[in-house]
């Protein structure tokens, strides 16, 4: 079990020393690399809160040590203990023990004949290490790196610092800050550190920090992990490290990663310990870490230290696998010696304890495998660890020993990242942690790391960790334990939905509903109750005005959107009981004005599908807006959110919907059609817009027709928005799809314009004019205007009538009259019925010459 041995760097390697385990004498050069420290006895260790809870009582009854320890939190030291063989039990019985062990020295006996002729394993002599103890850390030097055992680091600026190393116990350490700027990057580390500031207790759980301190205030960032700030009451004196679930503290608050906190010592009073978490994080402003902290010299230049620290340890720790090569795997001779062990050991203690070495064996294999890029060999081996584990008794896999490597091994290979190779050995070696507390927090801890690769990898890690936080819920065993480590689920939850889009999906949404219906459970009902009640309703709010954010982000999909809406609307009316709907929608325009549109915009297809209303969502919402007085109820929120109608609508308000759309839409003339029903969707229209007749079915969801018809011609059998119905219209009327060849002229007409000339023609005859089809030419077919040239009236016969009839205006233009060869020209805009009137005028003229008017 070369893998969890820590390095001192002092001192370079380690001296490799392979000691005897058998009981017949054998080669050490043979056997050393498969036999590890032996399990001498088996305890049942206490349970993870309730050794929490001895602990904290200790601190708070004179701070007398006591030996148990909260397993959820228990880094343990890299060094192996001395290897030593198991005794065997007294009550074995003594002809198996002799027979088993004759056979037994027979077989290893064969193998060390074949060991000194073929030296098998001499390479794999080097998983064993001797036991070399860290340098105890004693003092800060502000001017360099300050490396804490292990791999945690804290700097210093360069301006006033004071700080010192009040205690430090096996991998315990408590520090004091009493002012200027320090660094922390404890994101491999297990070391358990307490740092000391004024009144406060901060605690890094995985975290990368910053901390200005004037004795005053002190500004705490967090960019990675988490960091909780244990509040101490008045002469309180802290001497031994204590955990964020300590009662020593009058109260406590969870500060995540990406937010920056202000703890103003002065507010640290008595009063903090009736408050809970929503009003702490207001107390001492918890907020997201300013772009101009994350963009200054002091957060760039330690994040680039940072990298090039952990690039090393990484790189460190590779070269370290490829050093030590392959366990197990040299062949068949190394299977017999792995079986023969296995299978010809007649004691039960020793045969455990024999699997347990080749168990973590089988892992070495797997995280070489892993480093070489061989993921099927790694897989393997990994498989090969999991059967031997399945194989050891309970009680061994809830042992100190077993507790003590496994944390070894996971804090080793916490240095790699979701997107190296070997990543995928630390995440399966988390699930075989017994206490699942520690399994939740490394999960958790995985989270934070996936969010630096990409969205997929990141979902799939919150997954993973929900479900083994399941496994945690209704655990009851230390209420006031349970209730402080839901409290901070919930928070952990509240700072990636204000903070990362990714998790913006349903899913996740429902994880939290039932985080938060667990907390509200362990509180009664009363006052406080009421006040997380209220908070609980306040960061739905908040999440709403993300959704939105996001959404006009582009980062978050309109049918996503609109569920999670739902579901926090439901939320919020599931929080206020006995409230009625109206009482939710006055919250709501209270809270957020612009939910009803938002909503209407979610719901309106056409608007967040068809690019001609913008290039994204910001664009298409701000059209949406500028039609929402044409929109029947704004896609009422009311009836659409709140599951309620308000209003009872009939047949005749349908019909009025229908209508006042139509005139804002600037259409003339028309005619609805029949409506049967007030839940009618399709309704019969036809109307007159910018002088071109039309027939169409008007779509009461959409705001919007189709099946148009224009002079008896479909123009479009899709759904067509009425703002966009004319420049429709022109668009077709303007396209040359037909050729019509006149004799020997090549005369190019669309079937729009011969379709708009007959149309002018039979409006002309039916003004009492006489005019054929050729009478009638295109003067613009953008702007609608047509030359009717040379016409007479009926009881006119000798006046000709030559104007311009503009379609948008429903008038003529430039009126040129001929009277007995009189000309006369009439430049303004006229009805047909007036033009009709002038020529009847100029019939009676008896002045000669040309009148302009």
């Amino acid at each position: 079990m070369w893998f969890f041995k820590k390095k001192d760097k002092k001192k370079g390697d380690s001296t490799k020393n392979a000691e005897k385990t058998a009981d017949l004498p054998v080669d050490k050069n043979v056997l050393g690399a498969l036999v590890e420290p032996k399990i001498e006895s088996v305890k049942e260790e206490p349970s993870v809160k309730s050794a929490a809870k001895a602990e904290v009582k200790a601190q708070t009854n004179k701070n007398e040590p006591v030996d148990a320890k909260p397993d959820a939190h228990k880094k343990l030291e890299k060094s192996s203990s001395k290897k030593q063989a198991s005794p065997a039990p007294e009550t074995l019985d003594s002809n198996i023990f002799v027979a088993g062990n004759l056979v037994k020295a027979g077989v290893f006996m064969t193998i060390s004949i074949l060991a000194v002729v073929g030296n098998f394993f001499i390479e794999n002599q080097m998983a064993i290490g001797s036991d070399i103890l860290n340098e105890e850390f004693t003092e800060f030097i502000y001017t360099e790196s300050n490396e804490i055992p292990n791999n945690g680091v804290i700097r210093f600026d360069e301006g006033s610092n004071i700080a010192a190393v009040q205690s430090v116990s096996d991998d315990e350490y408590i520090f004091v800050f009493d002012e200027g700027d320090l660094w922390g990057n404890f994101l491999i580390s297990d070391a358990k550190v307490n740092i000391l500031v004024g009144k406060t207790v901060l605690i890094p759980d995985k975290a990368q920090f910053s901390i200005e301190y004037d004795g005053e205030k002190a500004i705490l960032d967090v960019f990675d992990g988490d960091v909780y700030v244990g509040f101490l009451d008045s002469g309180l004196e802290v001497t031994d490290y204590t955990d964020q679930y300590s009662d020593i503290f009058i109260n406590k608050l969870l500060v995540p990663r990406d937010t920056q906190v202000v703890l103003t010592m002065s507010k640290v009073t008595e009063k903090l310990s009736t408050l809970l978490t929503t009003k702490l994080v207001k107390e001492f402003k918890y907020s997201v870490i300013p772009t101009s902290v994350k963009d200054s010299m002091w957060v760039t230049t330690n994040e680039n230290r940072d990298q090039n620290f952990l690039d090393d340890e990484k790189q460190s720790l590779v070269s370290e696998i490829i050093h030590y090569g392959q366990s197990v795997n040299d062949g068949k001779f190394a299977e017999f010696i792995f079986w023969s062990e296995e299978n010809l050991t007649f004691v039960p203690e020793k045969k455990n304890s024999i699997i347990f070495d080749h168990l973590f064996a089988y892992l070495d294999d797997a995280i070489y495998y892993a480093n070489e890029g061989d993921l099927e060999s790694s897989k393997k081996s990994w498989q090969e660890f999991k059967d031997n584990l399945a194989s050891l008794p309970i009680s061994v896999k809830q042992s100190e020993e077993y507790i003590r490597t496994i944390d070894s091994y996971i804090n080793r290979l916490s240095i790699f990242d979701p997107g190296d190779k070997q990543y995928f050995i630390f995440n399966e070696l988390v699930l075989t942690q017994p206490d699942k507390y520690k399994v939740v927090n490394l999960l958790w801890r995985d989270v934070y790391a996936s969010l630096n690769e990409n969205d997929a990898i990141a979902e799939e890690a919150l997954s993973n960790y929900y479900n083994e936080f399941d496994e945690t819920l209704g655990d009851y065993e230390d209420y006031a334990l349970y209730k402080d480590y839901i409290t901070y689920q919930n928070q952990l939850f509240d700072n990636l939905f204000l903070r990362y889009p990714v998790f913006y999906k349903d899913f996740y949404f429902e994880i939290k509903g039932v985080i938060e219906r667990e907390l509200m459970d362990l509180f009664e009902e009363g006052r406080l109750k009421d006040e997380l009640r209220q908070a609980m309703i306040d960061a739905k709010f908040d999440f709403m005005k993300r959704l939105m954010k996001f959404f006009f982000e582009e980062d978050i999909s309109v049918d996503e959107a609109k569920k999670i809406l739902s579901r926090l609307n439901q939320d919020i009316k599931d929080l206020m009981p006995g409230e009625s709907n109206a009482a939710v929608l006055d919250l709501f325009e209270s809270k957020l004005d612009d939910i009803g549109d938002f909503w209407g915009y979610l719901n309106s297809s056409e608007y967040h599908m068809l690019k001609i209303y913008g290039a994204n969502h910001e664009e298409k919402y701000q059209s949406y807006l500028e039609d929402r007085d044409l929109i029947w109820s704004v896609i009422d929120f009311q009836e659409d959110v709140l599951g309620e109608s308000f209003t009872e609508i009939t047949v005749e308000d349908v019909r009025k919907e229908v209508s006042s759309i139509l005139e804002a839409a600037e259409i003339r003339d028309y005619d609805i059609g029949g409506i049967e029903d007030v839940s009618q969707r399709y309704v019969k229209v036809n109307g007159v817009v910018g002088g071109y007749p039309f027939e169409a079915l008007y779509d009461r969801d959409k705001i919007s027709v189709k099946d148009v018809f224009v002079y008896d011609d479909l123009i479009s059998d899709r759904s067509v928005k009425l703002h966009n119905l004319l420049p429709l219209i022109h668009e077709q009327f303007s396209e040359l799809d037909e050729a019509i060849v006149l004799e020997e002229e090549q005369t190019i007409e669309s079937i729009a314009e011969r379709h708009a000339r007959l149309y002018i023609r039979d409006l002309v005859v039916d003004a009492g004019f006489i005019a054929e089809l050729e009478d009638v030419s295109v003067v613009n077919s953008e702007e609608a205007i047509y030359r009717i040239e040379q016409v007479t009236l009926e009881t006119y016969a000798d006046i000709l009538v030559t104007f311009d009839y503009v379609m948008t205006e429903e008038k003529a233009s430039n009126v040129f009259i001929s009277v007995g060869g009189r000309p006369s020209v009439f430049e303004d805009q006229y009805t047909l019925d007036e033009v009709k009137s002038i020529i009847q005028a100029e019939a009676d003229f008896d002045s000669d010459g040309g009148l302009v008017r």
